[in-house]
C-alpha cells in the first residue's frame, strides 16, 4: 500500500471580478500558488468524484460540486486547480508529470466558459499546476448557489508496485478556502479493484475517510466534512497486467533543466567572448598599418618595383633615419597656438636680429628702429617679408606694428 495522505494539490476557489478580468484578458501572474479572498460563509454543499482508470492507464474523471457563495455575491465562477508536474520522490533528477484532455464544463445554473493557464510556484520550478476558470466576466451569479460539472482525461495518473498497479489520487486537496460538505468518491478499474484505502485530514494524514467500502470491483469514499486545508486522498489497487500504461510518466526534473540552462548560457557567454575576442583581434590586425617588409623602415622601393606589403609587426622599432627639417620661429609659433600675431613678428624680428640681417634700436615709448642690415640672411621663408618691409634709409616702424608675410 502507498504511503498515506494526499500528494497531489486539486483546488476548486470561487473567482472574483479582478479574477475573471484577468482570466478574459488571459494575463498569468507569475508567482506562487495565490489563494484569492473568498466571502465570508463560502462553502461547497456537495461534491461527488467519479474516476474510471482505462486498460491503456487514462483515466476519466467526472466531478459534480455544488457551490454556495452566497446571496448577491457578485462572483463570476470558480477556479479548479489540477497537478501537472510534481517531483519524484528521492529522485532529484526527475519530475512526474500529469496531462490533462477533453476538459468540458457544463452549469445549469451559472455561465461555464473555460480557460486555462499553467502555474509554476515561485519557491519550487518542479510543482506546476493547470489552473481551469470556470466564468464569464461579463455575467454574475445571482442565485445563491452554483452547480458545475468538470469533465477531463488523466494521463500518467497510475503507480507500479511489486505485486500490483495502483490508481492512488488525491481526490480533494488541501488548497480548499471553503469548508467541504458532502464528500463521495467512487474509482472503477479494470477487473475490479482487489483492495481500497482512503485518508483524510492534513497533508500526510493517516486518519482513515468517514466511509470506504469495496462494492463488486468499486471503490467507495466519503467524508462527512473537510475543513479549509483539509484534503482526501483515495487507492485502488489493481492486478498487474491489465493496465499498460502503469508507470509515472518521468520528466527531466525542472531544477535540472533550470540549471543545464544556466550552464547553456555561461557557455554561450564563453563562447560569445572567446568569438569577440578573435573578431576583434582580426579587427586590430586589418588595421595595423602596413609597410614594405624588405625595406628599411622609411624606405621606398625603386620606381617600376613592387615591394612585398605586408602588416607591420607591433615590437617593430622605426629609427630616426633624417635629421628633422628646419623650423623658422614663427612657424615654431603656428605649430603651437595655430595662430599668427604679434609675438610671432617679435620674434622673427629679434631672429633677424641674431642672425645679422637686420638691426633693432630705440624704445617702447619713441618707438624701435629697425636697419636692413644683410637681407640674404633672411633665408626662412616667413623672414623674407618682415626683410623686404625694411631698408637702410625707411627701416622704422611704429610700436605693435603687424608685419604679416606678403604685405
Amino acid at each position: 500500500m502507498s504511503t498515506p495522505g494526499p500528494r497531489r494539490v486539486l483546488m476548486t476557489r470561487p473567482i472574483g471580478l479582478v479574477v475573471a478580468l484577468m482570466a478574459v484578458l488571459a494575463v498569468v501572474v507569475p508567482g506562487a500558488f495565490a489563494t484569492p479572498a473568498r466571502a465570508a460563509g463560502d462553502q461547497i454543499d456537495s461534491y461527488s468524484l467519479d474516476y474510471v482508470v482505462h486498460e491503456d492507464g487514462t483515466v476519466a474523471v467526472t466531478e459534480k460540486l455544488v457551490y454556495r457563495f452566497g446571496s448577491s455575491s457578485g462572483r463570476h465562477g470558480i477556479q479548479r486547480q489540477l497537478v501537472t508536474r510534481e517531483p519524484e520522490k528521492d529522485d532529484t533528477a526527475h519530475d512526474i508529470a500529469y496531462t490533462y484532455s477533453d476538459i468540458r464544463v457544463s452549469s445549469p445554473d451559472a455561465p461555464a466558459t473555460v480557460t486555462t493557464s499553467t502555474l509554476t510556484s515561485s519557491s519550487d520550478p518542479r510543482r506546476q499546476d493547470l489552473l481551469i476558470r470556470v466564468g464569464d466576466a461579463n455575467r454574475t451569479i445571482s442565485s445563491a448557489t452554483a452547480s458545475y460539472e468538470l469533465d477531463y482525461t488523466i494521463t500518467g495518473g497510475m503507480r507500479h508496485q511489486q505485486a500490483y498497479d495502483e490508481f492512488f489520487w488525491d481526490a480533494i486537496g488541501t488548497g480548499w478556502t471553503a469548508t467541504v460538505n458532502n464528500i463521495a468518491v467512487s474509482v472503477t478499474v479494470p477487473g475490479g479493484a482487489t483492495d481500497k484505502a482512503c485518508f483524510a485530514g492534513s497533508t500526510r494524514s493517516t486518519t482513515p475517510c468517514d466511509r470506504l467500502s469495496l462494492d463488486a470491483g468499486v471503490v467507495h469514499a466519503g467524508q462527512s466534512t473537510l475543513a479549509p486545508g483539509q484534503g482526501l486522498t483515495v487507492s485502488a489497487q489493481i492486478r498487474s497486467g491489465l493496465v499498460s500504461d502503469n508507470q509515472p510518466h518521468l520528466v527531466p526534473s525542472a531544477t535540472a533543466e533550470r540549471n543545464r540552462g544556466l550552464a547553456a548560457a555561461g557557455g554561450l557567454t564563453v563562447l560569445v567572448a572567446a568569438l569577440s575576442a578573435f573578431v576583434g583581434a582580426r579587427i586590430v590586425r586589418s588595421r595595423r598599418d602596413r609597410r614594405f617588409l624588405d625595406l628599411p623602415p622609411g624606405v621606398l622601393p625603386p620606381t617600376g618595383v613592387e615591394g612585398n606589403v605586408g602588416a607591420s609587426p607591433r615590437e617593430l622599432t622605426i629609427p630616426v633615419a633624417f635629421a628633422p627639417p628646419s623650423v623658422s620661429v614663427a612657424e615654431a609659433g603656428y605649430l603651437l597656438d595655430g595662430r599668427l600675431d604679434t609675438r610671432e613678428t617679435a620674434a622673427t624680428l629679434i631672429d633677424l636680429a641674431v642672425r645679422g640681417a637686420l638691426t633693432v634700436s630705440g624704445e617702447a615709448a619713441s618707438g624701435y628702429r629697425i636697419t636692413l642690415v644683410d637681407a640674404s640672411r633672411a633665408s626662412a621663408p616667413m623672414s623674407a617679408p618682415c626683410c623686404s618691409r625694411c631698408s637702410p634709409a625707411t627701416g622704422r616702424a611704429p610700436p605693435s606694428t603687424w608685419v604679416s608675410p606678403g604685405e
